[in-house]
């Protein structure tokens, strides 16, 4: 029998040429866009992130392609360089969805 390349009968991600290229298409696939806040919503987070006097919070922020939810206490708001700090990472307010408060949170008028 002569050498036929890839053989279309040989199970999936069997052959080693096949493994990096799948998971390249897959990868390319669950590639999210960027979540834009409607205008309450971008009011609320902004209110939020002015107003916030400490506690737990979870929120919903985007980055690489997919929105990543955490929970955690902020240890800074860093308005100059527009970004919420946590012990081991740090989030750009441009990439925050949605933020869930432990309490509800009002949205002054």
């Amino acid at each position: 029998m002569s050498e036929r390349g890839m053989k279309k009968w040989l199970p999936y991600k069997s052959l080693t040429e096949q493994g990096s290229y799948l998971s390249e298409i897959i990868a390319r696939k669950s590639i999210e866009e960027r979540p834009v806040p409607l205008e309450d919503e971008a009011r609320k987070i902004d209110s939020f992130l002015r107003s916030y006097e400490g506690g737990e919070i979870e929120l919903r922020y985007f980055a690489s392609g997919h929105v990543h939810s955490c929970k955690g206490v902020p240890t800074k708001i860093d308005f100059r360089a527009k970004r919420l700090v946590f012990p081991s990472f740090e989030i750009p307010f441009s990439s925050i969805v949605e933020i869930i408060a432990e309490e509800d949170f009002d949205i002054p008028q």
